[in-house]
């Protein structure tokens, strides 16, 4: 570790000592941007556990998907640190308690990568759980793809959501595949969160395609989660026409 990265290491484990700060990291994005792969890399990283949040009794939906207006009393009662993936929006406001405690990130990433991700991902998906059904899933790549960019919004307004919330830091899928360490460190810097590069490394590797899917990079499976880990899978999907109806959709906003 450099003498500038060690200070700014203690540096910023001290002030978390002094002010009895127990820091929540949000993560909230669209889906299919890679945040599963940011919340188990900061939690390795900063070796904060991936927190658990109960929906209220009466929810009909999934963790990630639960209002956070629904969890901030949950918030307030927890004594510790952690990490929360989230796909709902952004809290309206920030309780004046909670401010100095959490800590929001969001991560965004190529749309043309997100749209394929998503044709994969809601043609396996069980509809109980969000996913678009059999007949969705008896589409051609190009089809799904293209009806998702008709039918995105819950994409959209997400990636808008999050990019515009107030003090939430900014992450790109495509910066943490091609350089992660000193995009961590980046984004270390930013939340005052304590960094360094043995700890960075370990986070790399115990969040490694490799290890999370069983896979080498680029071997694609269908039917997981981590489908085939690969930045620019879009070229193998879009063809010139499906690009000019992205770049009219939603009014420009795919662009």
């Amino acid at each position: 570790m450099s003498n500038r990265l060690r200070q700014r290491y203690y540096r910023a484990r001290q002030r978390l000592l002094i002010t009895g700060e127990n820091p929540v990291v949000i993560i909230g994005s669209a889906h299919k941007v890679g945040s599963t792969w940011l919340a188990n890399l900061l939690s390795t990283l900063y070796q904060y556990p991936l927190l658990a949040m109960k929906p209220p009794a009466d929810a009909n939906s999934l963790p990630v998907d639960t209002p956070l207006e629904d969890l901030v009393d949950q918030f307030r009662q927890m004594s510790g640190s952690g990490i929360h993936k989230t796909h709902a929006f952004p809290l309206s406001s920030v309780p004046n308690e909670l401010q100095p405690r959490l800590k929001f990130v969001t991560i965004v990433r190529d749309p043309r990568d997100i749209l394929v991700s998503a044709a994969h991902y809601l043609a396996q998906l069980e509809p109980a759980l969000g996913g678009w059904g059999a007949e969705f899933a008896a589409l051609s790549i190009k089809q799904r793809v293209l009806a998702i960019i008709e039918r995105g919004d819950f994409i959209l307004d997400r990636l808008d959501a999050w990019y515009n919330f107030h003090g939430v830091f900014v992450c790109r899928y495509e910066d943490l595949s091609t350089d992660v360490m000193p995009a961590l460190e980046d984004l270390s810097g930013k939340l005052g969160l304590p960094y360094s590069n043995k700890r960075a490394e370990r986070a790399v590797n115990a969040a490694s395609f490799q290890k999370m899917s069983g896979r080498e990079s680029g071997e694609e499976s269908q039917a997981s989660f981590f489908r085939n880990g690969i930045v620019g899978d879009w070229k193998s999907v879009f063809d010139q026409e499906m690009l000019e109806i992205l770049a009219e959709a939603k009014s420009g906003r795919w662009s």
